[in-house]
Formats: C-alpha cells, structure tokens, sequence
C-alpha cells in the first residue's frame, strides 16, 4: 500500500526507525517508543491503525486511543494542508460574512458562521504551533537519545507533559 509524504520507502524509514529505537530498551521504555513510532507513522506517513498496529504488534484499541487522546487526527489534518493555505482562505470568508455585517445585510445565521470561523482560526493556530513543539520535541529527543538515553527519557517525560498541557481542551 502506498501512502502520501513519501510512499512505501517513507513507511519502512518509519518502521527501520522505530526497530533502531527499541534495541536493548526495557518495557516502559519500549512502551514510549511504541507510542512515538505510532504517532510518526500515524501523523506523518498517513498509516491506518490497524496497520500500524499490526506492524508494532500491538493491540488495534491501544493505538485507537493513542490517536484520541493524543489529537493526534488533528496533527495530520493540520499536515495536509499548509498553514497559510488554511488561514488565508479562513481569513476570506470571514472578511466577505464581516463586510455583510457591516453593511447590515446578514442573517444571525450568517452572524454564527462567523463566530465559528473565528473559533476554526483560533484552533488551527493552536493546533499547528502544538505541531510544531512536538516536531521540535521529536528532533531533540531523537539527538539526546545518540548520546545520552537516561536524559533523553527524562526529558521525553517532561515534553509529554508540557504537550498535554498544551493540548485543547
């Protein structure tokens, strides 16, 4: 099966890399790998669960609720299309339902839309810059892990949280 971002070679790079990750691991730590190996496969190389699943040989459920919980559907939306792209055209339609309302010509139903847009444009600013600290997150970590594994799982803990937080409510 070929998937975007990369196709066949971008999944196995996916799967070589979660394998080099969990040589000589305990199981909590193999447990954290499995997790971050599912979201890279999930996010960025566009895998089904069940495959995903399959391949880490895991449960189906368990990754089910990774993606839930992580809004981990989100970071791949949020992927497929550019930032700009999204909030240019976010911008457009509710400069055209603003116009309408300063010239007194809109329904409340138009007046909704535009409060839903606005909140749409606050959650995908949200989202990406959430996107962006755990990409950044992932880089870190993955350099850490080269030299020094007992802080990078420290560290990884830490980042766990910090994005939790972040996460929308």
């Amino acid at each position: 099966m070929i998937y975007a971002a990369g196709g066949v070679v971008y999944r196995r790079f996916c799967y070589t890399e979660y394998l080099w990750h969990i040589c000589g691991m305990n199981q909590q730590e193999t447990l954290m790998r499995q997790q971050a190996a599912a979201r890279q496969m999930y996010t960025t190389c566009a895998m089904p669960a069940q495959e995903i699943a399959t391949l880490l040989h895991i449960d189906t459920t368990t990754v089910q609720q990774w993606i839930t919980e992580g809004h981990w559907q989100t970071v791949r939306q949020t992927m497929a299309a550019s930032k700009e792209r999204q909030l240019t055209a976010l911008y457009r339609v509710t400069e055209q339902l603003t116009n309408k309302i300063a010239d007194g010509d809109c329904t409340e139903k138009e007046v909704d839309k535009l409060l839903k847009y606005v909140g749409i444009i606050k959650q995908v600013d949200t989202d990406l810059s959430l996107y962006t600290v755990v990409q950044v997150a992932e880089q870190l970590l993955t350099w850490l892990n080269q030299r020094d594994r007992p802080a990078a799982l420290k560290l990884s803990a830490v980042f766990d949280q910090y994005i939790n937080q972040r996460k929308p409510s």
